[in-house]
């Protein structure tokens, strides 16, 4: 019990006492790695805003518009808000622009990321009738910040600097029983309204600006600096001629990214697709929110697929009133409205190696005003399919981990096609302190619902510290699979690997089991959302064929080496093609030429290696080799 309560307050999210599995804050976000932001403008007579100042964030960016804001570390994105007014929000946490923990953060806390308008221009309105509004909620899908951090909303310039408003950090539950629990004005939001009147008559003095800045504490030990104390905004606005009771926006709005089309996956191999299709096509539902005092019908509502290499428009589906189905009550959000699918998919397989395409919803309303944003009546969804089966949508908002020596996690998939399994993508998340641990990779068969016969495993399988994306472990001996079966690993110690684990996507099809103290046990987290591992089927472009042959054209030795090794043709039958080297990640790191005979990789690191030679005009041979200096 000590030992729960101890890395409960480090990192961990402890779901009961008794429970081995958690789920760990993240240490970075990943999201924002790479990218480049748009530099704050240099001020000009052109930079002035007047009002109204609208922003609901639903735009697709990762940063918030520079037509507004100067940003310091906010990050714009459709993931981390529960129950939004609209589809996007701005999100306040303990990274930066680049997606690392702030170097200057401690146990007390401190000023993290702010997010600033531009000069305000207030001389010429009414103040009495000036309101700033907007939502706000703690945690979200993220880290809950402690009561003594904050979020603070302040004005300056250079007649005036005072904060006009703040809230105390709780965590997401807190806030929907004690918050919104006694608010009869949130109309069934998970964020809370705040609608502010600027009285200050130096306000309207000379042009003005609007801060928002969060104060976040974190851990001082390096291994715990993970990214804390998560709020999201949405809706912000200043306008003129308001009143205290004008706190209702007309405006109907997408809440979050539709559904993906399949009952249990977000993507199968693309060679799969037609099989899929014809037992996983259920259709889509677009979340839809009535942010107006009155009833509002849906007109139409379409959905267009476009083939994102080459902008092709691939199907337009249109779905339009029937009854009252697509009638929004006031205040109140649909999922209700959207497509059957049930006999016709958006796009059809085409035979090549894999596809992406862009999916857009959009609606109409049945009286058409001026009034209606119509930014946020879009909704996007990008899907691929590649060479294997996903649950997630490849964005993690938290890590899964076990903490047992010797214990095994199994995740079950179901392939509708005979096909040969390569391997399996793991999405490590990072952590401060690199883990230096490896596990062993494992297959199951499906027994009665549960784990089975142990089909493959693969030991001394390192942790990989990845800093974008996932990590591709080919199996030595590949299986061919049809059917249920289970994917996962075994631990070779009591640290837990930080799978990345996906809040947004909850699957109730997901069945995810650990192996503890002798028995198989139902996982209690997987309802939350998925885990981010995905087998992978059948594509040998950037994997090794397993060519196992009772006679090969060619020998390699020394095998095991200490870094040469010749190559030998048998029957010498071939005397011109190539030899290539991958890693276990299938990563290419040595060509050369048969004829040349003999290869270093001498700089290479300890491991096993494929070698693969391909004759010309010959289907190539794949033989292990084991490198050890």
């Amino acid at each position: 019990m000590n030992r729960l309560i101890a890395i409960f307050s480090c990192l961990a999210i402890v779901i009961n006492s008794y429970s081995q599995e958690f789920l760990n804050d993240l240490s970075v976000n990943r999201n924002l790695y790479g990218l480049e932001k748009n530099t704050s403008r240099l001020q000009s007579s052109k930079d002035i805003l007047t009002l109204p100042i609208f922003d609901d964030f639903s735009y697709d960016s990762v940063f918030p518009t520079t037509k507004i804001w100067v940003n310091h570390g906010v990050y714009v994105n459709t993931h981390y808000g529960i129950g939004t007014p609209s589809i996007g929000v701005a999100t306040f946490d303990g990274v930066d622009d680049n997606g690392k923990v702030y170097e200057h953060l401690s146990t007390s806390p401190q000023v993290a990321d702010s997010l600033t308008t531009l000069a305000i221009d207030l001389s010429g309105y009414n103040q009495e009738s000036v309101f700033i509004t907007f939502y706000y909620q703690p945690q979200g899908y993220g880290n809950a910040p402690e009561f003594n951090d904050s979020l603070v909303l302040r004005l300056f310039s250079s007649l005036v600097d005072t904060t006009i408003w703040f809230a105390n950090g709780t965590d997401f539950e807190s806030f929907k029983n004690d918050t919104l629990g006694f608010d009869q004005n949130n109309y069934s939001l998970d964020f809370k309204l705040v609608h502010l009147k600027l009285n200050n008559p130096l306000f309207f003095e000379e042009p003005i600006k609007v801060q928002f800045k969060n104060y976040v504490s974190i851990h001082y030990d390096a291994t715990r600096r993970t990214n804390s104390d998560h709020w999201n905004i949405d809706y912000f606005n200043i306008r003129n001629g308001v009143t205290e009771a004008d706190t209702v926006f007309y405006d109907v709005a997408m809440t979050l990214p539709f559904d993906f089309f399949m009952r249990k996956y977000s993507s199968v191999p693309w060679s799969h697709y037609d099989d899929v299709i014809e037992n996983e096509l259920h259709g889509v539902d677009c979340y839809i929110r009535n942010n107006y005092s009155e009833s509002v019908e849906i007109k139409e509502i379409k959905l267009r697929t476009f083939n994102v290499e080459t902008q092709e428009l691939i199907t337009i589906y249109t779905a339009g009133s029937q009854s009252s189905t697509n009638v929004i009550p006031p205040f109140s959000t649909t999922n209700s409205i959207g497509w059957g699918m049930s006999t016709t998919a958006p796009v059809s397989y085409d035979g090549k190696k894999k596809a992406k395409f862009k999916m857009q919803a959009n609606y109409q309303l049945d009286n058409e005003n001026d009034i209606d944003r119509i930014e946020n009546n879009f909704a996007y969804r990008y899907v691929e399919f590649d060479n294997y089966y996903a649950y997630d949508d490849g964005s993690a908002e938290a890590a899964y981990g076990v903490d047992i020596n010797g214990a095994q996690v199994a995740y079950l998939f179901r392939t509708y096609k005979e096909d040969t399994l390569l391997a399996v993508n793991f999405h490590f998340e990072e952590t401060q302190d690199p883990l230096n641990t490896v596990f062993k990779l494992c297959v199951w068969a499906y027994d009665d619902g549960k784990p089975g016969t142990l089909l493959r495993y693969q030991e001394d399988i390192e942790f990989i510290d990845l800093k974008n994306g996932f990590v591709r472990i080919d199996l030595h001996d590949q299986i061919v699979l049809d059917g249920e079966f289970f994917i996962g690993w075994e631990q070779t110690s009591d640290t837990y690997l930080n799978i990345g684990f996906d809040y947004n996507n909850k699957n109730i099809s997901q069945e995810l089991y650990y192996f503890a103290y002798n028995t198989w046990n139902a996982s209690e987290l997987i309802s939350k959302g998925s885990l981010m591992m995905r087998p992978v089927f059948g594509d040998i472009s950037t994997s090794i064929e397993n060519n196992n042959k009772a006679q090969n054209s060619f020998s390699i030795y020394p095998n095991p080496t200490n870094g040469k090794i010749s190559i030998e043709n048998i029957n010498d039958e071939y005397h011109s093609g190539t030899v290539e080297v991958f890693n276990l990640l299938g990563k290419l790191v040595c060509v050369s030429r048969i004829e040349d005979n003999t290869i270093d990789l001498s700089t290479q690191d300890n491991g096993v290696y494929i070698v693969r030679i391909s004759p010309e005009n010959q289907k190539p041979e794949n033989s292990r080799l084991i490198l050890t200096k």
